[in-house]
Parts: C-alpha cells; sequence; structure tokens
C-alpha cells in the first residue's frame, strides 16, 4: 500500500506547458522549505500527492489555477529542493510537516488561504485544518486519501484487481525487492494501467513518475509510519469544522 497514493499524486502532471512563477527558500533549523508561488489575487494552496513526491508534477495545474488568484506550491519536508538540515527519522512526523505550511503561510503573509489536496495531499490537507482551522477559508479534496487509514487495504485490493496476471507478478516482484536500482521503474509499469481509464495514458503516467521525479520513498515509509503510530482518524474533528 504504501507506494499507492504516490501514482495518484502524479496525475494532474499531464499538462506541459511553459512554467511561469517566482520561487524562495524558507530556512528554519529543521528544513529549507523550498516553494512556488503562480499569480496574483486569494491565494490558494496546492498539496501534491505522495508522500515522498516533489511539487513539479503540479506545475501546469498551478498555472492553469493562477487566473485572478495566487497559487502556491511547495516541495514537502524531505522532498525536492526541500531538503533537510538534520537527517533523522524523527525529522518526519505529519505534526511538523503542518506546521511548515504554517511557517509558510507566515512568511508569505497571508491571513487565510483556500488549501487543495490531492490524493495523500488532500490528508496533509485535513491536518493542518484541524490544527489551524482559522487559516482556512475553505479546503477542496481531490481524490483525497480517507479520514482513517480504513481505505488503504479498498485501494490495495481495487488496484489489483484492475491488473493482469504478469503485471501483478511483477508488482510483487519489485515490492519484495525494493532495493534493486530498477524497483521505480518496474513498479511503475506494472501499476500504471490501473490508475487511467485510456491505456494510451499509460506510458504517460509511468514517464511521469520515473523521469526527473526523485521519489523519496524513505519520507513516504517515515510518513504512513507516523500515521500508523497515531491510528489516523479525523472522524470526529472533521464533523466540528464548518468550512466549505
Amino acid at each position: 500500500m504504501k507506494y499507492l497514493l504516490c501514482i495518484l499524486g502524479i496525475l494532474w502532471g499531464s499538462y506541459t506547458q511553459a512554467q511561469v512563477f517566482s520561487e524562495g527558500v524558507l530556512a528554519s533549523p529543521e528544513v529549507d522549505l523550498y516553494y512556488r508561488v503562480y499569480g496574483q489575487g486569494a491565494p490558494l494552496l496546492v498539496l501534491n500527492g505522495g508522500p515522498g513526491f516533489p511539487c513539479h508534477h503540479f506545475d501546469a495545474l498551478a498555472q492553469k489555477l493562477a487566473v485572478g488568484r495566487q497559487v502556491i506550491l511547495f516541495d514537502q519536508r524531505g522532498t525536492g529542493f526541500s531538503q533537510l538540515r538534520i537527517e533523522h527519522d524523527s525529522m518526519i512526523t505529519v505534526h511538523k510537516m503542518v506546521e511548515d505550511i504554517e511557517h509558510l503561510r507566515k512568511h508569505l503573509k497571508i491571513g487565510e488561504w483556500t488549501i487543495m489536496g490531492h490524493s495523500w495531499g488532500g490528508m496533509y490537507a485535513m491536518a493542518y485544518l484541524n490544527n489551524h482551522p482559522d487559516r482556512v477559508k475553505a479546503m477542496i479534496l481531490s481524490h483525497s486519501g480517507g479520514i482513517t487509514l480504513d481505505f488503504s487495504e479498498a485501494i490495495g485490493a481495487n488496484i489489483r484487481s484492475k491488473l493482469n496476471p504478469e503485471q501483478i507478478e511483477q508488482l510483487d516482484y519489485y515490492t519484495r525487492h525494493h532495493s534493486l536500482e530498477e524497483a521505480e521503474v518496474g513498479r511503475a509499469e506494472a501499476m500504471a494501467s490501473a490508475y487511467v481509464y485510456n491505456q494510451k495514458n499509460v506510458e504517460q503516467v509511468i514517464k511521469g513518475l520515473t523521469e526527473g521525479n526523485p521519489f523519496r520513498p524513505n519520507i513516504n515509509r517515515l510518513v504512513w509510519n507516523d500515521l500508523r503510530r497515531q491510528n489516523w482518524d479525523l472522524r470526529a474533528a472533521m464533523q466540528v469544522r464548518t468550512q466549505p
């Protein structure tokens, strides 16, 4: 399961167009947080899927959304250009990642913003809303992960149901042998067809997963470990939120 949401996290990246944005790095004692800003207007923070992927797959989506609004992307801690200053497993927790968002909001001098989260980014958005509800004007969830971890088994079963026997065998092999140099490509090739309706897009998904894309499986593992450790369950918390 630990790699499934990562595939969802890159699907928005199927657009290709020129990139127009400003960028910066927000330094802190634990991480140098890299961010990009598109357009002007009411702020919209877009949280990409993963965990473990950088934000650049969402460049084209950000440009499409940056019509009459300001769109912010950032590389989540430990991914892309957001490098940890302290290399230790304790540096990757959902709480620390939530506070990265709040640190970025203050740095950009934003009072409140709309949060859009895709896949894992939806779970990330809900965690931020739960901790900083007064800073969230509205929330948009796109193919989001769940408010509990119950969804994970269903996703795994659903993905496998869409694969043929050869693809399942390949997926299982590279999951067992994840340290192999070709494991990322092998998993991507095995799983990609399960994530698209039009099979003509399979190669595009594989390319998005494997070319110029430094996926960080260790970050993925640490985030999921933290979610399990805290028994991720936002059902009660989300019931009291009034934001649209």
